[in-house]
């Protein structure tokens, strides 16, 4: 089996993220607003944008690995190693952020991705993992905080 792209690029919310910190800037010069508007949407586009550039991974797997490419390079994470799939209450466009939390060398690690609004690779991966390893969770649900890694 080939690699298949399970994360998705977010490109139009990259974008929308840009034009925000050009037209957001020249309204509130205009306007002028009390000083806690500023530090209100400083924490909100601050935000958006660690969501956007900074957590997401770039994730492929085919039939044996996951493959999570960072900055530091590309992990590869044996499927039997995944033990749960998890929604997260993040969303960017009606597209929900999933984080696959991992074991590897002993150590408990995470990856956050965005899939496709038609969610077909993220089905068939859920489905992959779960034949390698059953007892694997899938959580659907985003009424949980999970604060950690």
């Amino acid at each position: 089996m080939e690699r298949k792209l399970l994360s998705h690029d977010v490109t139009f919310g990259k974008i929308l993220i840009v034009v925000i910190f050009i037209v957001f800037p020249l309204l509130i010069i205009k306007t002028s607003p009390p000083w806690w508007v500023y530090i209100i949407a400083a924490i909100v586009v601050g935000q958006m944008i660690a969501f956007l550039f900074y957590l997401p991974d770039t994730i492929e797997f085919d039939d044996k690995n996951m493959y999570i490419s960072r900055s530091g390079g590309e992990i590869t994470v044996d499927l039997r190693d995944i033990y749960k799939i998890k929604m997260v209450a993040y969303t960017i466009n009606r597209r929900y952020m999933w984080k696959i939390k991992y074991e590897a060398n002993s150590l408990k690690r995470a990856a956050r991705f965005y899939p496709d609004y038609d969610r077909v690779m993220l089905n068939e991966f859920i489905d992959l993992v779960k034949s390698k390893n059953p007892d694997t969770e899938i959580v659907y649900s985003t009424n949980t905080f999970d604060f950690d890694m």
